[in-house]
């Protein structure tokens, strides 16, 4: 291989390396709108043959279009309740599970003064290191549902504006395509 062939071949390295890093670098910055649009389609591909044959009988796009986001709402909603039902149904139960926590850590206490001879002192120190962790992972916590709120908000905006440009998205991809050049 002779020089100016290595020289051209690193040159297309070094330059399919950068491209490579920049398109990583900006889909890890348009993260927040990538992944709800990503998610947004798949579930807008769901919901299409539905759509469709609501449109079959005549009821318009729009229509057909909230008609069938209102239905996976409702399940979306039983769901949470479901859920919520079972979250409730664990609160009710806590004083007795508050009961036998602290019975637990008396029980712990004593076997870590006893068996390993740390003191109450050295407990309350390792108990306080471990709130200081535990708040900071609520803090993490109230992010991301802050987070995860905002990317609800935003997936049925995207589903919506998917389904109701589908013609016009498929105009673009078709236009894309070579052979549809050689065609039209």
């Amino acid at each position: 291989m002779n020089a100016p062939q290595q020289s051209d071949r690193l040159d297309y390295i070094y330059k399919l390396l950068v491209v490579i890093a920049l398109l990583i670098t900006a889909t890890m910055l348009a993260a927040d709108i990538v992944i709800p649009m990503a998610f947004a389609a798949f579930l807008a591909v769901v919901m299409l043959p539905a759509i469709k044959r609501m449109e079959k009988r005549k009821i318009g796009t729009a229509l057909s279009i909230t008609i069938v986001m209102f239905a996976t709402l409702v399940i979306l909603v039983l769901l949470m309740w479901l859920v919520i039902n079972q979250v409730v149904s664990l609160i009710n139960d806590l004083p007795n599970l508050q009961v036998r926590f602290e019975n637990s850590m008396d029980q712990l206490s004593g076997m870590l003064l006893s068996d390993f001879g740390i003191s109450l002192v050295e407990q309350k120190k390792l108990l306080g290191e471990f709130m200081r962790t535990v708040s900071v992972y609520l803090g993490d916590v109230l992010l991301t549902t802050t987070s995860a709120i905002s990317t609800i908000i935003q997936i049925p905006i995207y589903i919506f504006l998917f389904l109701i440009y589908r013609d016009k998205f498929k105009q673009f991809f078709v236009s894309l395509s070579p052979r549809y050049e050689e065609l039209g």
